[in-house]
């Protein structure tokens, strides 16, 4: 719209509540990067899907594409009678039209940022893989037709995990319904946490029981947990803004070890934050560094905010938090910023001052922005000097510094 164009607008228009229109019209492209709306073959059946996080809704569709902006959706299909098409919420109705078409129209979401609306068409089976939860869920793990048998491991395992979510985090499932979507290859993402519609790499939830390694069983419930726990946080509870995307991976990283840990304690994933601290640590070390909380200014920046600072590292400080807190003082944090936010955005500064209140404990604050923690780049690196007197050490001086490559 021309500058001239806008301020004529602008000087019709009443304040008051206004409806807006706006048609539009696009193609899907075969191309061989990633399109927020693409489609894929199975065994010669075509299949389409989405996938919009961070910046790609806009491309899709006209809508205030920011994470701060959330808004109920009413999504509407017209896809072939032999289609089966999915999002975030139940089919509300379906009916017949002409050319061997027909309309899907979808429950209303609740409020959800653009970035996580979803949609899947195509001649998919869908396995029911139980229900869970307070509202009893109803989990479905939707695949392309022909792979129904090879859903077996995400359907014995799945509801027990989010029946664990839900204990710890001590409120209902956000959402009507939890499926999951496979796509025969993704590009440039493994899983996406939608809501109530999370979408998977086929190699994370497919695989013949004969031939389904201990990898493949972790890596499901590695990737189950994390993208479940982000229902709640990232989904339920949004960021206003990208500065604060740690509040989303973190989170999910450091909640789906957890809950990993309690579902398979043989597995040892208890020491899996060790593995993640070093991770973090070894990304921290290069001069170039960012902090986890990183200043969002560009398209790119929120690309970059997509790392193993974020993830890792940023795991690594709850971990620490949680140690220091003690597990249920944190938890009751956690739980007060949902109760706080549920359905809204929030910021680091909300969550940390959720912690800080059930905590009793004003220094929780400073701490988790200072150098170690959310505000400042690298990770500290501590020295000593201590003297001997009568047998005896005694410390005399502890020094903090950033820890640099040495490579």
């Amino acid at each position: 719209m021309r500058a001239a164009e806008h301020k004529a607008l602008r000087t019709r228009l009443r304040i008051c509540e206004h409806r807006v229109e706006i048609p539009f019209r696009d193609q899907l492209r075969d191309r061989p990067v990633r399109q927020p709306l693409f489609r894929q073959s199975d065994n010669g059946r075509w299949y389409l899907y989405s996938q919009f996080e961070a910046t790609d809704a806009r491309r899709a569709f006209p809508c205030f594409d920011e994470p701060g902006y959330k808004a109920p959706w009413d999504l509407t299909l017209h896809v072939r009678r032999e289609d089966t098409a999915v999002a975030n919420t139940p089919v509300r109705s379906e009916t017949a039209e002409q050319g061997g078409m027909k309309k899907v129209v979808f429950a209303p979401t609740p409020p959800l940022p653009s970035y996580l609306v979803a949609l899947g068409v195509g001649p998919f089976e869908i396995v029911a893989a139980g229900h869970a939860g307070q509202k009893s869920t109803p989990i479905r793990i939707i695949v392309p037709r022909g792979h129904a048998k090879e859903a077996w491991y995400a359907v014995e395992t799945s509801a027990p995990m989010l029946d664990l979510l839900e204990h710890y985090l001590g409120t209902a499932f956000p959402y009507a319904k939890l499926d999951n979507l496979v796509i025969p290859q993704t590009v440039g993402f493994g899983a996406m946490e939608n809501a109530g519609l999370i979408t998977y790499a086929a190699t994370i939830v497919l695989a013949k029981p004969d031939e389904a390694t201990l990898r493949f069983k972790r890596h499901y419930v590695e990737a189950f947990a994390h993208e479940a726990a982000h229902q709640w946080f990232g989904d339920l509870v949004t960021p206003k803004w990208w500065d604060d995307a740690w509040l989303n991976e973190s989170f999910a990283s450091w909640l789906g070890t957890k809950i990993e840990d309690r579902f398979r304690p043989a597995w040892s994933a208890g020491v899996d934050p060790i593995a993640a601290r070093d991770r973090g640590a070894r990304s921290d070390t290069i001069v170039s560094a960012r902090q986890i909380r990183q200043p969002v200014t560009s398209k790119h920046d929120v690309e970059n905010a997509f790392d193993s600072i974020t993830y890792a590292k940023g795991q690594a400080v709850l971990q620490m938090f949680e140690g220091w807190m003690g597990e249920e003082r944190f938890q009751a944090g956690v739980r007060r910023y949902l109760a706080a936010h549920a359905f809204g955005s929030a910021t680091a500064e909300d969550f940390v001052g959720a912690l800080a209140a059930a905590g009793g404990d004003a220094a929780i604050r400073p701490a988790f922005f200072s150098f170690s923690a959310l505000c400042s780049r690298g990770s500290p690196a501590g020295g000593r000097s201590a003297r001997r007197r009568n047998g005896s050490v005694s410390v005399r001086q502890f020094s903090r510094a950033r820890l640099l490559s040495s490579w």
